[in-house]
């Protein structure tokens, strides 16, 4: 696989956990269930996006950072699919911001650049 596509990938996967965390800020309390469903509803989507990004990473990516262990991050869409709403919080508060960190990072270093992988 090309590097670029590599790369394209991972701002993909750090774009939809933003989005995802942007989300969670925003929402507030999950005082009722229909705010509380569609929170979970939208987290849902975005960790899909994020699993479909990682899924198609090279082994390069789990090299250049063997810290962020992608198919654990991928697969919290399929972990989370039938969990209520405050269980899918707590597991977004826990993995996705060292996740956007670490994976910032990483696109920062150029690591993922032809070669250096």
């Amino acid at each position: 696989m090309p590097p670029g596509d590599d790369q394209d990938r991972l701002r993909r996967a750090i774009d939809a956990a933003e989005r995802v965390l942007i989300h969670d800020h925003g929402v507030g309390e999950l005082a009722d269930d229909e705010t509380a469903d569609l929170y979970a509803d939208a987290v849902r989507y975005g960790l899909v996006l994020i699993r479909e990004a990682a899924s198609g990473f090279s082994p390069a990516v789990g090299r250049a950072d063997p810290r962020i262990r992608w198919g654990e991050v991928a697969g919290l869409a399929d972990g989370l699919s039938d969990a209520d709403a405050r269980r899918v919080r707590a597991a977004v508060r826990a993995e996705l911001p060292d996740l956007v960190v670490m994976a910032r990072a990483l696109l920062a270093r150029g690591a993922l650049d032809g070669g250096s992988a």
